[in-house]
């Protein structure tokens, strides 16, 4: 009887335990010194899935191409219809968080240009909207290049009911920025559809005005914050996509495809036309090299990699602090997380007693939940030991900063004079 009984109870084990539990499959280390660059580690040559990790590449990529101080910008076209109404066609460039708090800023420097009554507000495919665009929800959900489709940003749109939901709030988090939105408009809009960049024509009666986003260094810092796939999503197509990055990172540091696959700028799951389904795919090497290229081109700018990526504890509620904030980490951590079906990673610099160490692990799991949180468990430890063996963290001395897509430099500029298209 105690035989079986025994025998039960092993079986059981057996089929609760997953086939696969999380491991470590890659690990690897960049220290800087006066003899150079050394990278030390475990399969640090071994291309895996790197998941929201690609988002430091994206960042890496938009910040050569842009600069930090890259702005996007949306052009409203606005033309008299008569009766005191105006059409106004609102011609995008991806803006990765044009939400309703740019939205509101353009109506009221609309109000403040005498439109006061919509006939017409349309869009183009290059206009890509959320409401809530900073949230988890927006941030969490799958994304493919051409989302979201027209369908989704008119639906978006509609949901406001007027346009002017949240706009004291949002007229309060201006206010604090030195940007002064006038007091709820009544800006009755009579039609909204999609009208794309191909069918749209101007008159010699339409005026332009154009919004600019914040600095790119504040979208890239939101964007790693809470690892948001849309803005990510924006960034990367507006410079090209996939096979542009892939000639940027050969051409810049020389990493081809054993180094780096990519097909999108979020690291989430890609499904191709013939049903298969991938995911972006790197070295652990060749993330380091990239988030070294990253740090250098930030310091040749007065900046460091806390003004683009959240700091452990700092910034409380990002996904870092989330998953991996404790004693040691506090301070002097500076990472980017990462979750898809196969992998949980984490990459990014820590602040320890004995120097500045880049690093990245990227734990194999079984596509659960429950290893999910073993592959984060286990990255925990190796990286609380790993400052622990370089005599302790070293807090860095960071203040964190909220989040607004829009600025002082932002309002309407004077009308364009000339026929510049939009990039």
């Amino acid at each position: 009887m105690i035989h079986r009984r025994f025998v039960w109870i092993f079986l059981s084990l057996l089929l609760t335990v997953p086939a696969s539990a999380a491991s470590l499959a890659s690990f690897c280390t960049l220290r800087e010194s006066k003899d150079g660059v050394d990278i030390a580690g475990r399969d640090e040559n071994r291309r895996l899935p790197i998941a929201s990790v690609s988002k430091l590449m994206t960042a890496w990529w938009g910040l050569s191409v842009k600069g930090l101080e890259g702005r996007y910008r949306t052009r409203f076209h606005v033309t008299p219809v008569g009766d005191g109404r105006f059409d106004v066609h609102i011609e995008g460039t991806r803006d990765p968080y044009f939400g309703k708090e740019s939205l509101h800023l353009a109506l009221s420097e609309l109000h403040r240009r005498g439109v006061r009554r919509i006939r017409l507000l349309s869009f183009d495919e290059g206009f890509k909207f959320y409401v809530n665009v900073t949230s988890d929800f927006v941030a969490a959900s799958f994304y493919t290049t051409a989302s979201p489709q027209p369908a989704t940003v008119l639906a978006q749109l509609q949901s406001m009911r007027g346009l002017t939901n949240g706009w004291e709030q949002t007229q309060r988090e201006a206010r604090a920025r030195g940007v002064r939105l006038i007091n709820r408009p009544s800006l009755p809009v009579e039609e909204m559809r999609f009208v794309s960049r191909a069918d749209f024509a101007a008159t010699v009666e339409t005026t332009d005005y154009t919004l600019r986003s914040a600095p790119l260094s504040a979208l890239l810092k939101e964007m790693n914050r809470n690892s948001n796939n849309h803005a990510a999503n924006q960034i990367f197509e507006n410079l090209g996509g996939a096979a542009a990055f892939s000639r940027f990172a050969l051409q810049k540091l020389n990493l081809g495809a054993s180094a780096l696959s990519f097909h999108n700028g979020t690291g989430d799951r890609i499904d191709f036309p013939n049903g298969a389904s991938g995911y972006n795919e790197a070295t652990c090497a060749a993330t380091l090299k990239v988030l070294r290229a990253l740090r250098q081109d930030l310091k040749r700018l007065g900046k460091d990699l806390q003004d683009v990526m959240p700091v452990t504890g700092g910034d409380a509620d990002s996904s870092v602090s989330k998953y991996y904030e404790n004693d040691e980490t506090r301070g002097s951590l500076i990472g980017k997380t990462g979750t898809v079906n196969p992998s949980i990673t984490l990459a990014g610099l820590v602040h320890t007693r004995r120097g500045e160490y880049l690093f990245m692990y990227n734990v194999s799991t079984n596509g659960t939940a429950a290893d999910w949180n073993r592959g984060r468990a286990l990255i925990r430890e190796k990286i609380t030991g790993l400052i622990r063996e370089l005599n302790g963290g070293d807090p860095i001395r960071y203040t964190s900063v909220s989040f607004l897509s829009f600025d002082q430099r932002s309002v309407f500029e004077v009308p364009a004079a000339d026929t510049e298209r939009l990039p």
